[in-house]
């Protein structure tokens, strides 16, 4: 249990969050297959450590992956590093359809009008990523019924 409080009070918590949303509005987003943490490897290449991700769900036949970004993000590699790292694990798909997500508890990928900075959007365009930013994950927080988180989470996946 220590290390379970650990990854929590590290950053997990921003998965768990959105892997629950996600398992208590599957029925109305129509996804299935929900998993928290799996590691993806190459088949035939040794020594690959593979690529966790956070948060996988299945939509149809498409394959769904959001990356969570909780903290301040000060620290090298977030969050535009993050995009490649997105790339990398849609490349590891080859043709099969990946949809990518990037979840950020951060207020640094925000502008001063409170929006997703032009050169973040413009990468997250590029990787064909939807961004799920703080204040909606604020929001989706302060729901009070499942209906409400919905109707904010339906855009974003």
């Amino acid at each position: 249990t220590k290390k379970f409080w650990g990854k929590v009070l590290t950053g997990e918590w921003l998965e768990i969050f959105i892997r629950d949303l996600l398992v208590r509005n599957k029925n109305y987003l129509k996804i299935h297959d929900i998993q928290l943490g799996p590691t993806i490897k190459q088949i035939g290449v040794e020594n690959d450590n593979g690529n966790e991700l956070d948060v996988v769900f299945m939509k149809g036949t498409s394959l769904n992956f959001i990356e969570c970004k909780s903290g301040t993000q000060n620290q090298p590699g977030t969050p535009q590093d993050v995009f490649y790292k997105i790339e990398s694990i849609k490349k590891q798909f080859g043709a099969l359809r990946v949809y990518s997500h990037l979840a950020s508890s951060s207020n640094n990928i925000l502008n001063e009008e409170n929006k997703v900075k032009e050169a973040v959007q413009r990468r997250a365009d590029l990787y064909d990523c939807k961004i799920i930013p703080a204040e909606i994950i604020r929001q989706l927080a302060k729901a009070s019924t499942v209906e409400q988180e919905y109707e904010i989470l339906k855009p974003y996946v």
